[in-house]
């Protein structure tokens, strides 16, 4: 697959592999008869799975070990041979199972339609992949060249509860030697391939097995300390807290959007209402306020005349005093010039 998706390729099983002396498919399967049927079962489910589409050339599906010549027909009467008969059988049913599941041609041009599960165990000769189509459907194709039968062949997969086998190439009608999945698949937290959930199952002999996924696999559990613990049981407390916030927090926020909602008219009208009543209210107390404020006030000027008035008398009758004591002292003074005056005035009468 380095290449596969760079082009829209045919994958043909083609007569160029079947003339000028190749010999025919059949004719190039190692192994005894059973072997050979078997090779040629899983060579094809191989070819149906991989991506691109298929070109079978004709006589692949009845088994014939000559190659093919152009003067002459087909080996019908193989079909007489019921391992012949059960290989033209399974060609049949192959092409209907493909013909009847969209991952195995829906995307056949693109990453998005396949995903390597086991690509690399050639100690097995095993290969495992996942077909997918534009829905996200997915088909597992476990594909085992080898002879040998797999009891609990573990490979990564995706997280479903359980694969279910929905076709095998082992199938006793199909002439195999009835290695089957009868029953479902679990699929564990078994860490395997790179991936977190894994599977267990059977693999024939020169097999291919397809499986589907059902239902979802539980939560993954978590891993415990060396004392047996959970690691962080604070952070389990937290998180209970923090849900129970959360669940109460909706409350809230529904009341406050359902105050938002109301008319924000009537908010305004209500606040001015009850500012001018507000209003209304202050100047009688201020007034009351500044009567009381007032009346300590008028005391307090009451009490402290009384002295101020007693200090004016008092100094008023000094001053009083002092001019008294100044006039009766200068009274001779003044009474002298004036007797002068007379007498000088009689003086000038009786000169005259």
């Amino acid at each position: 697959l380095f290449y596969a998706f760079s082009e829209n390729y045919v994958l043909p099983l083609s007569h160029d592999e079947v003339v000028h002396m190749k010999g025919s498919v059949m004719g190039k399967m190692p192994g005894d008869r059973w072997q050979k049927f078997a090779g040629v079962r899983s060579f094809y489910a191989y070819t149906m799975a991989h991506p691109g589409k298929k070109l079978s050339f004709m006589g692949v599906e009845l088994g014939t070990e000559a190659e093919w010549a152009s003067y002459k027909g087909l080996d019908w009467h193989l079909l007489e041979n019921e391992d012949n008969r059960q290989l033209h059988h399974y060609i049949k049913s192959m092409n209907a199972f493909y013909n009847s599941h969209s991952p195995m041609w829906e995307i056949d041009f693109d990453w998005e339609g396949f995903e390597w599960l086991v690509p690399d165990d050639n100690q097995n000769n095993v290969v495992v992949f996942i077909r997918r189509d534009k829905s996200g459907k997915e088909l597992v194709c476990a594909i085992n060249f080898n002879p040998n039968v797999y009891e609990g062949y573990r490979f990564g997969c995706p997280a479903y509860k359980e694969y279910v086998e929905v076709f095998n190439s082992d199938a006793v009608e199909f002439g195999g030697s009835g290695v089957l999945n009868t029953t479902p698949c679990p699929v564990s937290w078994t860490e395997s391939h790179g991936k977190e959930s894994s599977v267990s199952i059977r693999i024939p002999p020169f097999g291919a097995v397809f499986l589907e996924g059902r239902g979802k696999l539980r939560a993954k559990p978590k891993k415990k300390s060396a004392d047996g613990e959970d690691k962080k049981p604070a952070a389990k407390k937290a998180t209970k807290k923090t849900t129970a916030k959360k669940a109460a927090e909706p409350k809230v926020t529904a009341e406050a959007a359902a105050e938002e909602k109301k008319p924000r008219a009537k908010k305004t009208s209500v606040k001015k209402a009850a500012e001018s009543k507000a209003e209304e209210k202050k100047p009688a107390a201020k007034k009351a306020s500044a009567k009381k404020a007032a009346e300590p006030k008028a005391e307090t000027k009451t009490k402290s005349a009384a002295p101020s008035v007693f200090k004016v008398t008092t100094e008023n009758a000094a001053l009083t005093a002092k001019l008294a004591e100044l006039k009766a002292e200068t009274a001779p003074a003044a009474k002298t010039p004036a007797a002068k005056k007379t007498v000088s005035r009689k003086k000038s009468s009786e000169t005259k």
